[in-house]
């Protein structure tokens, strides 16, 4: 067994050097450090020195095309062409995207999805 701070994890014999644990997701959920321990049963058994582990939570982060787009003269009453925007997610974890908002007396139509990875 091994133990993480949160509690017992059942661990599976991977070589002489390497053992393998499912973690819980909410046991990674922030980032920062965790001691780990491996305990043997009796007899011959033991507990390993206590080892960190380094928890680094997955982060949505993005970067854009653009940081504006200019629709230039448009007639009161018409719609202009529409002006792409990509936001590609560069973060480690999914980029959820809620609406797009548009600014002043105008209004925007969207084909944006809900989360992508």
């Amino acid at each position: 067994m091994a133990e993480l701070v949160t509690g017992m994890l059942a661990v599976t014999y991977v070589s002489s050097t390497q053992l393998a644990a499912l973690v819980p997701a909410s046991d990674l959920a922030q980032s920062g450090t965790a001691q780990v321990t491996v305990t043997n049963p009796a007899p011959g058994g033991g507990t390993s020195s206590t080892q960190v582990f380094t928890i680094m939570a997955a982060i949505p982060q993005f970067t854009s095309s653009a940081t504006s787009v200019d629709f230039g003269n448009i007639a009161l009453g018409t719609s202009s062409s529409a002006q792409a925007i990509t936001l590609t997610n560069t973060g480690t974890a999914v980029l959820s995207i809620s609406g797009v908002v548009a600014s002043g007396d105008f209004s925007q139509t969207n084909t944006c999805g809900g989360r992508r990875r």
